[in-house]
C-alpha cells in the first residue's frame, strides 16, 4: 500500500482551530490541544491561575482589567492592571488603578494628588489602553481625565519602579461648557430645557452661589440670623431627564 509522507513545518504558528472541519485545515493547524498555549512561534505549557484584585481593604467594584505583556518580563511574565472604585464612607468618590505582576506582587499606582486624592473620575465604560515603544510604555485613559502612562526602562523587572504619570502634551477631556446660566430668585420657579440628552456618567451639573445672603421673612426660607447656625435657606434643583 502506497504511503504519502507529508512534512509539517512551522508547527506552532497557527495554533488550534476547533470550529472548522479538520479536512479543511492546513497540516500545521491543531484541532485539539490540552494545557498548552501558542505564543511567539512556540508551544508553551499553560501556566496556572493567578488571583487578581485580592487586596485587603479594597471594597470597590473592578471596572476594567488590562494585561500588559511587558518585554522586560517576557516570555513567562506579564503585568495586570485593573481599575476599581474608590469607596470612602460607603460612597464612591473616584477610581484607582492597581498593578500586579505574575508572581502576585501588587501595588496601588494611582497618583496621590489626582482630583484632591480621590483618584480618577468615576466612569463605568470609558476606560481603554494601548501600548507604545515596543511594549515598554503602557498608556491608559478614561475619556475624562488626562491620559496617564507608565514608561518601563529596558531591563527593569521590579514592579516597585513603575510610576503612573500624566501623558505629556495631553489635556483633560473634562471640558466645562456652560449650557445654561441662570439666576434663581426667591419664590420663582425656573424651567429650562438643555436641548440634549445628558449622560450623567460623563457629565455633571455645577451649581454656584453667593456668600452674601439676605434674611427674608417667611417660612421656611430666610428665617433666622444671616450666617448663623439657625439660618435656614431653601434651594431646590429639579432635573427632568429626557
Amino acid at each position: 500500500m502506497a504511503e504519502e509522507i507529508i512534512s509539517v513545518v512551522d508547527i506552532a504558528s497557527k495554533g488550534v482551530v476547533i470550529d472548522t472541519p479538520p479536512v479543511a485545515l492546513a497540516e500545521n493547524i491543531f484541532t485539539d490541544v490540552k494545557n498548552v498555549r501558542f505564543k511567539d512561534g512556540a508551544v508553551r505549557k499553560m501556566e496556572g491561575e493567578l488571583l487578581l484584585n485580592n487586596i485587603a481593604g479594597v471594597t470597590g467594584q473592578a471596572r476594567y482589567i488590562a494585561v500588559w505583556e511587558n518585554p522586560n518580563l517576557q516570555p513567562t511574565g506579564v503585568y495586570y492592571l485593573w481599575v476599581v472604585d474608590k469607596v470612602t464612607a460607603g460612597v464612591i468618590v473616584g477610581q484607582e488603578i492597581y498593578i500586579q505582576d505574575h508572581t502576585g506582587v501588587k501595588r496601588n499606582i494611582t497618583p496621590s494628588s489626582l482630583n484632591s486624592g480621590n483618584g480618577f473620575a468615576f466612569t463605568t465604560s470609558g476606560w481603554q489602553h494601548t501600548l507604545f515603544s515596543g511594549g515598554f510604555t503602557f498608556i491608559i485613559n478614561n475619556g475624562i481625565d488626562k491620559p496617564h502612562y507608565i514608561l518601563d526602562p529596558a531591563g527593569n523587572t521590579n514592579i516597585n519602579n513603575l510610576v503612573l504619570a500624566e501623558l505629556p502634551g495631553w489635556d483633560s477631556y473634562h471640558v466645562e461648557q456652560t449650557i445654561v446660566d441662570d439666576v434663581f430668585a426667591a419664590g420663582v420657579t425656573n424651567v429650562f430645557d438643555l436641548g440634549q440628552k445628558v449622560d450623567f456618567t460623563t457629565n455633571e451639573i455645577v451649581v454656584t452661589g453667593t456668600n452674601n445672603k439676605t434674611a427674608q421673612a417667611g417660612t421656611p426660607a430666610g428665617t433666622g440670623t444671616v450666617n448663623d447656625t439657625n439660618f435656614v435657606q431653601e434651594f431646590i434643583l429639579r432635573l427632568r431627564l429626557l
